[in-house]
């Protein structure tokens, strides 16, 4: 009887496990946050939204008897009051919810035009400001203003004025107004842009419109067609928008799925342009004004192959539907493609990505349209005929929290702020970048450093010798605590920056930072400065003139044997004159084996130097190999060239032995070590602006090398310059021919390998 008991609890405690296991699976948000690295790589974050109900029909408290189910709703929106307007077109309807409960409030549907019944049909999108509600009563091709209490106020029929064709195709399905009245339209029929109208509806012009999309073949067949044949075929067009919302600044935010299918919005996001994109910002004028300074174009997803718990997760670039302006400057864009929904700050960077398809609360079947409303996010679904509500989560409370001190300029705030951020999402690279930006606003500033913490000097802390005291305060005021701690470093605001700017590798802020550290440093170094930098121009002179009258020294000796330094120093007369310089290596044997092998070395030493000796500058990722790789990387192509040139030019009447090829070669590659050291030396003290003229130090040494290989070559085997030059490509095809049977030897000698190790295993396991 015992036994059955403690069976029967051991039983009851695992039903129990497993159904806290099941609250656990419930409290789990059925899909993905998460941003991408500076490569491309999604970071898993925490959610910055969670679900917290779905509301349908069945949903709406007081909803009249005969409320029928939404069918393929279109469009969401809240006013400041929280209520909730939803465009319902299969039903001819604006349904108006109020914000708390989501109860029903009234629908808009049929109304008194002047006298005559009249109604909505098809109302695609509906536009809520302080006065008045505007649908787009898609299917009459007109807009209808009510007022906050459903009243009617009049219509704004399809445009009219001079600019406006009264052949232009006009179906409004989305609009918005600014500050000052004027009404912007989205027509699914337009391709001119957005449709611009006074608060009366007269057309006042087209803005945004966006680039028409051209293939190249098409470019080059108009080139070969009469005119008449031009103008019989069709023109390629701009492409419409299919959405809209404004700012209150008066900013406007369009959509488009236009280039969903092509290549063009997908590059529009990996090169950071608005050429294609799927969302822009546009002003008044209708100019791009979208600031793009996240590690991609905003535009949604960014690897476009597959990203999502679903297996059969589509494919390609993201179908963007709607656009919603969040708090503190933020701004989400829904992807209907995948039901993800992208979130971005006021520079363009990508704060966080959710979202999945599926019919678990949180998931959505179609996502069509998306708003805010107080902290929530309502998601509307147009296949499951809902909408989602999303709470904030405190890590989402966090990242707005940052972003307002951020735009409050409360740059202290800031960084606290920041640093709470990473303390949830340490692979964060924004909250690095936000850390780092707003250490650099304080500047000199002088932080110290306690058990970790950054405490500003002049504020927070007290320095006594070699210790700190750090202030205890309760509410900004001094609680009259003290706590004495052992002190480990002080830094500057920008020294700080750099470091956090560094773990996101975001080069060009932290160059800013460097910028300044730099102008303290040479203010400090001012009179040394142009010393130094004389000595080293004497010397380099000095060196040059040495060289050449060593040179005429040794001229004068004739043919015969030199030493190793003669031989050595005969490379500062052939990088400046190649044409006499590798005659005379060949014919008076200027040159040997050993000073090759000696450049050969020092070619590798200045690769090796660049790979680890790169400053953060043009090398923000850290990316360094070992000798070996670069005694490899240098030596195998060498070798490619001077034998694949030495069996060519054997057929070709060259008279350059394998041993001239070699000599040649190797003392042509002289001045790219030189300049790869200087570059790697001058990459450690160079601002990003300045990163182009170190990187023209490395390419003239690239130049300057490959020039006078090829000049070599022509004084070595006495060729013409034209033969000369089909005899280098024909070098470079061979180099790649060789290349090609070593991998088909190496393959078979692994098969063979593989072959005759089966053999004797087999053999073993019969013997």
């Amino acid at each position: 009887m015992k036994k059955n008991k403690i069976v029967t609890l051991l039983l009851l405690m695992l039903v129990m496990v497993m159904m806290l296991g099941s609250f656990a699976s419930f409290a789990q948000e059925p899909y993905q946050t998460y941003t991408y690295s500076s490569e491309g790589f999604a970071l898993y974050s925490p959610s910055a939204y969670t679900p917290i109900r779905s509301v349908g029909f069945m949903d709406i408290p007081n909803a009249p008897a005969g409320f029928a189910n939404f069918s393929s709703p279109t469009d969401i929106e809240v006013d400041k009051d929280g209520n909730v307007y939803i465009a319902d077109p299969s039903n001819n309807r604006i349904v108006v919810l109020e914000g708390v409960n989501y109860s029903y409030k009234f629908v808009l549907q049929s109304f008194d035009n002047n006298g005559f019944n009249d109604s909505l049909s098809g109302c695609a999108g509906v536009f809520v400001n302080d006065e008045f509600i505007y649908v787009c009563d898609t299917a009459k091709a007109r807009i209808v203003i009510f007022d906050k209490e459903g009243s009617f106020v009049r219509t704004i029929e399809k445009p009219y004025g001079t600019l406006f064709g009264t052949d232009t195709a006009y179906k409004p399905i989305s609009m918005a107004v600014d500050q000052y009245g004027k009404i912007y339209v989205v027509s699914s029929e337009t391709s001119e842009g957005v449709i611009v109208m006074t608060s009366e509806g007269l057309f006042t012009g087209f803005i945004g419109a966006q680039n028409a999309s051209y293939n190249i073949l098409d470019i080059i067949w108009r080139r070969f067609q009469t005119e008449e044949q031009r103008n019989s075929q069709v023109q390629n067009l701009s492409k419409p928008f299919n959405n809209i919302t404004i700012d209150e600044e008066g900013f406007i935010y369009v959509t488009s799925n236009s280039y969903v299918d092509s290549g063009e919005q997908q590059g529009s996001i990996d090169n950071n342009s608005a050429d294609y994109a799927a969302v822009k910002k546009l002003n008044s004028n209708g100019d791009e004004v979208m600031k793009r300074n996240g590690f991609f174009g905003p535009g949604g997803e960014v690897d476009v192959q597959s990203f999502s718990t679903n297996l059969n997760a589509p494919t390609g670039a993201s179908n963007i539907v709607d656009v919603a302006i969040g708090d503190e400057g933020t701004w989400s864009i829904a992807d209907f493609k995948r039901s993800k929904i992208f979130t971005y700050d006021q520079n363009g960077v990508l704060l966080y990505a959710f979202g999945d398809k599926g019919i678990q609360l949180g998931n959505m079947q179609e996502i069509s349209e998306l708003t805010y409303q107080d902290g929530k996010l309502l998601v509307l679904d147009k296949k499951a005929n809902t909408f989602t509500v999303y709470k904030r989560t405190q890590y989402g409370d966090l990242l707005i929290a940052a972003l307002a001190c951020e735009n409050n300029r409360t740059y202290g705030a800031a960084v606290t702020a920041w640093l709470e951020v990473l303390r949830f999402n340490n692979n964060f690279d924004s909250a690095y970048i936000g850390v780092g930006k707003a250490y650099a606003r304080q500047g000199d500033a002088v932080f110290v450093s306690v058990d970790g913490q950054s405490y500003y000097k002049e504020s927070d802390v007290a320095v006594y010798e070699n210790n700190v005291v750090v202030k205890h305060t309760v509410n900004g005021k001094p609680d009259g605590e003290e706590l004495k701690i052992n002190r480990e470093y002080d830094k500057t605001g920008y020294e700080l920056s750099m470091e956090y700017l560094s773990a996101a590798y975001d080069d060009e802020n932290w160059s800013d930072a460097y910028k300044e550290i730099r102008k303290d440093w040479l203010a400090d170094w001012f009179i040394l400065i142009p010393i130094v930098i004389v000595l080293v121009v004497v010397g380099i002179s000095f060196l040059f003139r040495f060289a050449k009258k060593y040179n005429d020294k040794v001229a004068l000796l004739g043919v015969g044997r030199k030493t190793y330094v003669q031989e050595l120093m005969y490379v500062f007369h052939i990088i400046f004159h190649p044409f006499d310089g590798f005659w005379d290596l060949k014919h008076e044997r200027r040159g040997s084996v050993r000073a090759a092998l000696t450049i050969l070395g020092l070619v590798v030493v200045g690769f090796y130097y660049q790979s680890i000796g790169t400053g953060y500058i043009m090398n923000p990722t850290g990316e360094y190999s070992t000798i070996f790789a670069q005694l490899i990387s240098v030596i195998l192509p060498f070798a490619l060239w001077v034998i694949a040139n030495w069996c060519l030019t054997t057929l070709f009447d060259g008279e350059g032995s394998f041993k001239d090829v070699f000599i040649a070669s190797s003392y042509a590659l002289a001045p790219l070590p030189f300049l790869l050291i200087i570059s790697t030396i001058l990459s450690n003290v160079v601002t990003f602006e300045e990163a182009a003229i170190v990187s023209m130090i490395t390419v003239v040494g690239y130049v300057w090398a490959l020039l006078l290989i090829f000049f070599g070559t022509m004084v070595t085997h006495g060729y013409s310059f034209g033969k000369n030059l089909i005899t280098c490509l024909g070098t470079i095809l061979g180099m790649a021919i060789i290349m090609f049977v070593g991998f088909l030897f190496s393959s078979l000698v692994g098969k063979m390998l593989t072959f005759v190790t089966s053999i004797v295993t087999e053999i073993s396991y019969r013997v």
